[in-house]
């Protein structure tokens, strides 16, 4: 019975280890993220700009590994500063959660959560420089489905 439970912990690892070279490998975040907020972008004169759509699409992008009462809250929290209507903040938050439902489809298994990342316009093409983490229950302990280790 050792040996299985051993075994087991053993094809979890190879498992965990598999996911991780295919997260590595994965696309350049970067342009993985430029795509997911193209829907964003296009509505940037109404976002006051390409900062504020990208930085929408980021919060969506790491609210997905979030529970809807946590990411909402943190929602509300962020657009306190800006003085929305309820209306307003009631489509943001649509979107967002619009964006959230699009990373749950267009990207299941990309664990990756973004730490930071830089906008840059150059000769009318925007430019994005991003980092980011692969998520792991010891590391994001309140976000959910996340792979123990």
């Amino acid at each position: 019975m050792a040996d299985k439970t051993k075994q087991e912990k053993k094809l979890k690892k190879r498992l965990e280890a598999i996911k991780q070279r295919k997260t590595e490998a994965a696309d350049d975040l970067s342009d993985v993220l430029l795509k997911f907020c193209r829907p964003l972008l296009q509505e940037v004169q109404n976002l006051n700009g390409e900062d504020n759509a990208v930085g929408l699409g980021v919060f969506a992008w790491n609210a997905a590994f979030l529970t809807r009462d946590r990411w909402t809250a943190n929602l509300k929290r962020s657009l306190e500063q800006f003085s929305l209507s309820a209306d307003a903040q009631e489509t943001l938050e649509g979107i967002v959660e619009e964006m959230i439902r699009q990373k749950k489809l267009m990207y299941p298994n990309d664990l990756r959560v973004i730490t930071h990342y830089e906008v840059k316009i150059e000769n009318n093409t925007i430019a994005l420089t991003v980092e980011s983490r692969v998520a792991k229950k010891n590391l994001l302990p309140r976000f959910n489905e996340m792979p123990a280790d």
